[in-house]
């Protein structure tokens, strides 16, 4: 699945969104979580804010992943796997899904109230259960 086109196979699209659903529902204080592929186009999403455009979400959210990796091949540091972003309101995590040859980028909004360490462990847990999927 290397083309937008199979990444937005009904099959493949659904079975993400449950585990997004499943990821937000368990993971305190998750406001909203995104699966796009690296060009920037939203694959699977779970936003609780409609004011939200999935859209933008994906393009920013995957603009900002590839600085990442540019700073860090720049930096000699190689193969970059996440950014954390904090900020008053809240944070943004994302972070890379690769598995066998496909890669996505997936974008968590936390509120303030959110523990880092179960977002990590969580995202952890919902990028090994997306790669069953691809």
């Amino acid at each position: 699945m290397k083309s937008l086109e199979d990444y937005r196979k009904v099959e493949f699209t659904s079975a993400c969104e449950k585990e997004l659903e499943s990821f937000a529902q368990t993971v305190p204080a998750i406001q909203n979580v995104l699966l796009a592929t690296p060009d920037g186009f939203d694959i699977a999403s779970y936003i609780t804010n409609d004011s939200h455009s999935k859209d933008n979400l994906a393009a920013v959210g995957s603009s900002l992943f590839a600085l990442a990796v540019s700073l860090t091949n720049e930096l000699s540091l190689d193969d970059c796997q996440s950014i954390t972003i904090d900020s008053e309101k809240g944070k943004i995590y994302i972070r890379a899904v690769e598995h066998n040859g496909h890669s996505l980028v997936l974008l968590i909004q936390t509120s303030k109230k959110a523990m880092l360490a179960h977002v990590l462990h969580g995202s952890a847990k919902l990028a090994e259960a997306i790669k069953t999927h691809l």
